[in-house]
């Protein structure tokens, strides 16, 4: 009886003559605390990666963007059945490689995406997803640091540019890189 891991049961399976009565409670013990250790330390270094900060904003500005717009599947006499290879970056040529082009007239740049000034926030911006998004750009006023922060729809609604707010994230130790925030 008992809960068995996946290594286990395979054991058990390959050879039930070899491992039998204290051997096998043995084997479980050695598995639940292996995979705790593992859980563990996973959760300590992921907690001590990151440190929680708080402080003072003031919105920027803020953005809705529509539900992703529904691509059709190709048919199968279309060619859906064939695969097309992606190369890695790195298999690339030198010559392949991508360089930096100027913008076409009516072309913006928004967190890195090039799009036609006309789809942003509509359901063919290329940041658009399957859910709704309200997106809130913010100021630390320590720092002077900008973060883009999902809101709900009510925190979005309720908060103007030029706003102080507060605001949570989380700040990796070693790259600064903000994982998380959210408007408190």
């Amino acid at each position: 009886g008992g809960i068995r891991f996946e290594s286990e049961r395979i054991m058990l399976r390959q050879s039930p003559r070899k491992i039998g009565g204290n051997a096998a409670v043995v084997l479980r013990k050695r598995t639940a605390r292996g995979t705790r250790v593992v859980v563990v330390s996973l959760l300590f270094l992921g907690l001590a990666g990151c440190a929680r900060k708080s402080g003072e904003a003031v919105v920027l500005e803020k953005e809705h963007i529509a539900v992703a717009e529904n691509s059709s599947t190709p048919s199968a006499e279309h060619g859906a059945s064939q695969v097309i290879p992606t190369p890695s970056p790195e298999s690339r040529a030198p010559e392949e490689a991508e360089t930096p082009r100027e913008l076409k007239p009516g072309e913006i740049v928004v967190g890195g995406y090039v799009m036609d000034e006309k789809v942003r926030g509509t359901s063919k911006d290329p940041r658009a997803s399957l859910d709704e998004q309200w997106l809130v750009r913010v100021e630390l006023t320590n720092g002077g640091r900008q973060i883009e922060i999902p809101a709900a729809r009510k925190q979005y609604d309720k908060v103007k540019p030029g706003d102080h707010v507060q605001v949570t994230y989380r700040e990796g130790k070693y790259t600064g890189t903000i994982w998380s925030a959210e408007i408190d």
